[in-house]
């Protein structure tokens, strides 16, 4: 299973030859966006600075895409390929809760000013859509959560995208932007890395044979980073969504107990350990995408078996040369001196 089944994309024929950008580009949502926006057509100007993804995440476009490496928080003025584009998907953050949480200041610069500085240099009248996400919701009144409820911001992640979205409809409107904020649930698939459940849980099975959590109860909405990317294009290509927040998500809500179950049946019957710490973040969250569907007639395809299981063969192959980048990062990290640079 992969994302390059483009001609299930909505609206494919819209993307034909058309400027795109997308900041973020080499991460793992962003690269497979890249990867879908490329097999329709769209001339695809992928932007990052690589302190998170990795230019092989686009090594299968490498060929077709103008790549540009640009700091969204940095000096340097914004690149032709920003300033010219029709499309631009703004993906770029620091989007690791616990990353924001230790490095607050960090997140500030890179989720409010840069997204500022992307904005402003979006020419008049292109079409922009910045990601958002659930967590902006924070601990949920009613589920499934729609686009209406409130916003409570507890941490700074959750905190600077709010302050994102602000941003967008503030400079959206002095500037003449069509902007659409999408709010995204716990997207996963290949190529996620990191402190997140999913590849987490993944790694852990894989290299210990076991699969423990720490606590089971708390509910999430998985989606499958193929139905994410074909959201986030049929968003884009929707006239009925400029001016509009919109959720992506399955709508199904699973619990971690649940996902550890079925990871650990899909890696043989592996043995878990539910250690019943104390929950941290939302306990429930479930997404309302009633709002998605009726304005572009898409609909989450791959199911949470399919995903993980396709998820698994991933890391399967790339197992090896990921604990291999892990030991020489720290490597390097350990013959630093204290307070020394990268």
């Amino acid at each position: 299973m992969s994302v390059s089944q483009h001609s299930r994309t909505p609206a494919g024929e819209f993307w034909e030859a058309r400027p795109v950008a997308v900041t973020g580009a080499a991460g793992f949502l962003g690269s497979h966006l890249c990867e879908v926006l490329v097999g329709c057509g769209a001339q695809v100007a992928a932007l990052d600075n690589l302190s998170q993804g990795s230019p092989a995440n686009l090594a299968g476009v490498e060929p077709e895409i103008e790549w540009v490496e640009w700091d969204v928080a940095g000096d340097d003025p914004a690149p032709a390929a920003l300033r010219e584009a029709e499309v631009i998907f703004h993906l770029a953050a620091v989007a690791h809760p616990g990353t924001c949480r230790d490095h607050p200041e960090c997140a500030r610069r890179v989720n409010v000013e840069g997204t500022r500085r992307v904005l402003e240099a979006c020419p008049a009248a292109s079409r922009v859509v910045f990601l958002s996400g659930a967590i902006t919701y924070g601990e949920p009144l009613a589920l499934p959560l729609d686009e209406l409820h409130p916003q409570r911001a507890r941490d700074p992640y959750s905190l600077t995208k709010i302050m994102g979205e602000c941003l967008c409809w503030l400079l959206g409107t002095t500037r003449g932007l069509r902007m659409t904020v999408v709010r995204n649930f716990s997207s996963y698939g290949p190529r996620q890395v990191g402190d997140y459940v999913v590849p987490g849980l993944i790694r852990q099975g894989l290299q210990e044979g076991r699969v423990t959590v720490r606590n089971g109860r708390p509910t999430r909405d998985f989606t499958y980073v193929e139905d994410t990317v074909e959201g986030l294009l049929a968003a884009a290509a929707c006239e009925g969504l400029v001016g509009e927040v919109v959720n992506l998500g399955s709508g199904a809500e699973t619990s971690i107990g649940t996902l550890a179950q079925v990871i650990a049946g899909l890696l043989g019957g592996l043995p878990i350990e539910d250690r019943g710490e104390p929950v941290m973040g939302s306990l429930r969250q479930c997404c309302q995408n009633r709002k998605l569907c009726r304005a572009t007639g898409w609909r989450p395809r791959v199911s949470l078996r399919e995903g993980l299981a396709g998820t698994i063969a991933w890391f399967e192959r790339e197992l090896p040369t990921l604990a291999s980048a892990a030991a020489k990062e720290l490597s390097q990290n350990a013959r630093q001196e204290p307070g020394g640079g990268r």
